[in-house]
């Protein structure tokens, strides 16, 4: 972040403000699950359930690569 500005910068984190919201604004999140939308996300979804003590999820897709040898039209 710093190599964009000709000041410091501090890089300030949100994963402590929104681990405190979700403790104290949704009353039944220990009934939830941390998802990851794709496996690259899975290290960051991790340290969220472990300090919220809960499941994880990754979602794994793939896309449909069309065949190449087919002509569509």
């Amino acid at each position: 972040v710093q190599g964009f500005f000709d000041i410091p910068v501090d890089n300030l984190r949100a994963s402590p403000f929104l681990l405190q919201y979700i403790q104290e604004s949704i009353p039944d999140y220990r009934n939830a699950v941390i998802v990851a939308k794709d496996p690259g996300l899975t290290k960051k979804a991790t340290s969220y359930a472990e300090r919220l003590r809960l499941g994880i999820a990754v979602i794994h897709g793939e896309q449909k690569v069309p065949d190449s040898d087919q002509i569509d039209g």
